[in-house]
């Protein structure tokens, strides 16, 4: 047996730039980054978060950008203008008035925060009264008046939202963690992710170490929201470090700042800029905090959709949106793809309003500038007749783009080197690099006429596997008749049909990083996307460990491959199926047997219910070790850990296959790579992927056979 590659040992990393969806049916298909069933850590600890947070925004940190303060949060009308400096000095008068200034804070001996700690829960409450009073007193309103008109939606929003100081740990997400300052749109409830608006972190010592530290948080709270969030397109927040307060933003291409300014107690300016943002933060319209314009609460799209509790307490949602001219009623949210610098993908459940008896899929994500949208390609896919078992696409566009219309291209600012993580450093190029390449993002919504159920969800081999066949025949048409490859096969893009569908079992979706194939050459185009494509459990070996690689066709049945594996592994909860206590002390010993071998000295409960954690936890070139060694040594101890109903001859025979077909039947693999490298001309590769494509269909039809015996 050949030597395991000298590899680090496990560690509890999340993944990086990766879509691991969860798969508990009975809750929103939400990932959280620090759970064992999405694909995180199995600790919710601040250290694993912010890890995931760094390799996100390292290299895409803007700081220094010109007017930032000034231009986005100051009002542009001159009766807001006057409003807002009214407001500012009574504050100002009524905190120096009760020396709140001088008084001890949360965060400081020093007295910087007092005024935060002492009065920010107050501050909304009596900023309100004091408006409809100067309001009236400028005719604008009447104070006695409950209804308060277009005007005057500064007290609307004042009345429901609060700062919160220190509120706790928050809820209503996947993560439980505490922050240090909240603008909340739920007053009774100030602690909930779901409606949070600004946050904040303090940090009592002006240092580059903390400077970095609080960016890196604020960017893991931001990925935070946007995974409860399914309307945000970017989060504000502030960083103040001992008296240097900071303005952020923090959106899918990662996070620009203002210049720093001081909140000394002892300068007049410096209380009245700090209030001021506060205050405007406070008073912001919706739009102006991140969430979408164009998704609105009413059919008649004529009320921006805002969050309350009733709007973000569960999966249900009710929110429409105008694609093409047609209304779409959002009622359920199916996915959500986590973090920060991604594409951020959601789709909803979702009904047309002139047709509410059929359902359709919205899609949500931000793409690439460079990539073509997927709605475009699914149309040309949809005209081609030879191409089956690919999602439909009812209709698509375009609303907005990070650079220009989110930013209003503010990039005069320098770059902020966030200090790289020890597992990434010899991976990525450096800060100033990734910034100068980052790529501009294309917010699209796509409507699709398919639905499906998630390839977790079948419960049973046979099921399963008619599921694959179908979608890998898909994939076969879309490249072998439709020219384009998909180079994202993962369980997320595989759904299944209902039972009676006369459509087949599978579909195959998800053509965000799809790109063109010259059938003569079979050169890509190219792809418009600045990093390797995939889902890290499921990404090729040569993707895994050369990032200037092409993607092939071998590539993505690899994925095939380590989708059955996986689903084959994990149950619907996404968790192995030998836990520690099993009755079976058989199945444990051979599960302990089997976790050894792949590199686990001292195996633990969680490492049976987690036993692939090795193929979506680091670095890629470590994750392409650790999956090269298992496929090549130890395939025999990764068949063990299939869980029962999946341990089954049909099944077995099968994988042991398709790693025949890919990898040869030699003492060692051969990776696509090596015969590139050995002279695999474009001809004989189009005889070979022909071949993988009808052999792979026969022997996954032989499992269904045996299987329906």
């Amino acid at each position: 047996m050949a030597d395991a590659p000298n590899t680090p040992p496990r560690k509890g990393f999340p993944p990086n730039h990766v879509r691991l969806d969860r798969t508990d049916s009975s809750t929103p298909h939400r990932i959280a980054r620090t759970s064992v069933q999405s694909g995180g850590t199995n600790s919710g600890t601040h250290d694993s978060v912010d890890e995931y947070a760094l390799n996100e925004i390292n290299g895409r940190v803007l700081v220094g950008v010109d007017n930032l303060v000034e231009r986005w949060l100051f009002p542009a009308r001159d009766l807001e203008k006057v409003l807002l400096g009214k407001l500012v000095g009574v504050v100002i008068g009524r905190a120096r008035d009760e020396k709140s200034w001088e008084m001890p804070g949360y965060f400081s001996d020093r007295g910087y925060l007092p005024w935060v700690g002492g009065r920010m829960r107050e501050v909304c409450e009596w900023a309100a009264e004091f408006l409809v009073d100067e309001m009236a007193r400028l005719k604008i309103v009447d104070s006695n008046e409950d209804s308060v008109p277009g005007n005057s939606a500064w007290l609307d929003r004042l009345r429901g939202r609060i700062w919160a100081v220190k509120p706790g740990n928050m809820t209503g997400g996947d993560g439980t963690r505490a922050v240090d300052i909240v603008l909340s749109a739920t007053p009774n409830e100030a602690s909930r992710w779901d409606t949070a608006l600004v946050i904040g972190e303090h940090k009592s010592e002006d240092t580059q170490g903390q400077q970095r530290k609080a960016i890196t948080q604020l960017a893991g709270y931001a990925g935070d929201m946007f995974g409860v969030q399914p309307f945000r397109h970017f989060v504000p927040g502030f960083t103040i470090l001992r008296d240097q307060m900071q303005l952020w933003f923090c959106d899918r291409m990662g996070c620009f700042g203002s210049t720093r300014f001081s909140m000394s107690t002892d300068k007049e300016d410096s209380r009245r800029k700090f209030v001021e943002v506060l205050i405007s933060l406070a008073v912001m319209d919706y739009d102006a905090l991140g969430f979408d314009p164009d998704v609105y609460s009413d059919v008649k799209c004529t009320t921006m959709w805002t969050p309350t509790l009733s709007t973000t307490s569960s999966r249900e949602v009710s929110a429409y949106v105008r694609v093409q001219g047609q209304v779409f009623h959002l009622q359920k949210v199916l996915f959500i793809r986590p973090g920060l610098v991604c594409r951020g993908t959601r789709c909803f459940l979702a009904t047309c309003s002139s047709n509410p008896w059929v359902q359709y899929i919205v899609k949500f994500s931000w793409r690439f500038e460079g990539l073509q949208p997927e709605g475009a390609l699914l149309e040309r896919v949809g005209r081609n007749e030879k191409v089956r078992n690919v999602v439909r696409v009812h209709a698509f566009d375009e609303r907005r783009d990070v650079k220009n219309d989110i930013r209003k291209g503010q990039d005069s600012g320098r770059p902020f080197v966030i200090k790289q993580s020890r597992i990434r450093k010899v991976l990525l190029p450096a800060p100033e690099m990734l910034l100068s390449a980052a790529q501009n993002r294309v917010f699209t919504r796509t409507v699709l006429k398919d639905v499906g159920q998630p390839l977790i969800e079948v419960s049973s081999a046979l099921e399963l596997i008619r599921g694959v066949r179908d979608s890998f025949i898909g994939h076969g048409t879309l490249y072998f008749d439709g020219g384009i490859l998909h180079r994202d096969i993962s369980r997320s893009n595989l759904l299944l049909r209902p039972p009676s569908s006369p459509l087949g079992a599978g579909f195959l979706i998800d053509l965000d990083y799809a790109i063109d194939i010259n059938p003569e050459s079979l050169q890509p185009a190219s792809s418009g996307a600045p990093h390797r494509t995939g889902t890290l459990p499921y990404m090729a070996i040569d993707i895994l460990n050369n990032n200037h690689g092409a993607h092939l066709y071998h590539h993505d049945v690899e994925s095939f491959l380590y989708v059955l594996l996986w689903c084959c592994v994990y149950n619907q909860q996404g968790c192995g199926h030998i836990p520690e206590h099993s009755d079976d002390q058989s199945m444990v010993r051979r599960g302990n047997a089997a976790m050894k071998l792949l590199g686990v000295s001292e195996v633990t409960e969680d490492d049976l219910l987690d036993p692939l954690a090795n193929w979506r936890k680091g670095a890629f070139n470590t994750i392409g070790l650790y999956k090269r060694r298992d496929v090549d040594v130890f395939f025999e101890a990764l068949l063990v850990l299939l869980r029962p109903g999946f341990d089954v001859p049909p099944v077995l025979e099968l994988l042991r296959t398709l790693r025949a077909e890919l990898f040869g039947t030699g003492p060692q693999i051969v990776l696509p790579s090596v015969r590139m490298a050995t002279g695999w001309d474009v001809e004989q590769r189009k005889r070979d992927e022909r071949v993988l494509f009808e052999n792979t269909c026969k022997a996954m039809e032989r499992a269904i056979r045996l299987l329906e015996a």
